[in-house]
């Protein structure tokens, strides 16, 4: 993740005021394009659910059932080999159930460990924006410290380039030795 932060300040940088990134513009993106940080606020979310299905277990419950059939008794005979009563037989049967439960202790446990864990969640968010922030922070400030080193390193090149001139000069006139020079 640091080598992405650098290589889009080096990016962004590279083009030097045509491109220019506010430290505030930089953590805004980094805050709002984490992949990071967005999978930790899913895993916020995911928390906010097992919360809520933790808590629709206080709610009562419904089932309802039914069945239907048909007989077909035309060719029944009786035990002598007769024919018995000719009557076609349609049961049909329902049921609805509601269920409350009064007293089940696994249901607190089970809502504290959801709420427990959405807490462990909102922490792991806040350590990880942490840990991200100061990932681009720091990513910044080698930026720009890599850039004043860099013309820091070009105005140094410069004046030795100079002083090689000068000394070359010099060297012409005879105010110095070509071993003077070397040495420059």
């Amino acid at each position: 993740m640091k080598k992405i932060l650098i290589l889009v300040s080096l990016t962004a940088f590279s083009f030097s005021n045509a491109i220019a990134v506010t430290l505030y513009d930089a953590l805004n993106q980094t805050y709002q394009n984490n992949i990071q940080l967005n999978a930790e606020r899913e895993n916020i979310k995911a928390s906010e659910e097992d919360i809520n299905i933790s808590k629709a277990d206080y709610k009562p419950t419904i089932s309802l059932s039914g069945s239907k059939s048909i007989e077909n008794t035309n060719k029944l005979t009786n035990q002598s080999g007769g024919d018995a009563t000719i009557s076609d037989v349609d049961p049909f049967t329902t049921s609805i159930k509601l269920e409350q439960t009064l007293l089940d202790y696994g249901r607190d446990l089970t809502l504290e460990k959801s709420i427990t864990a959405l807490d462990l969640a909102k922490s792991k968010l806040i350590k990880k924006e942490q840990d991200v922030l100061y990932s681009a922070v720091d990513a910044y400030t080698n930026l720009i410290l890599a850039r004043e080193k860099q013309n820091i390193n070009r105005k140094n090149l410069n004046l030795l380039r100079r002083q090689v001139e000068n000394d070359k000069i010099r060297r012409d006139r005879g105010q110095i030795t070509n071993t003077d020079l070397a040495q420059s």
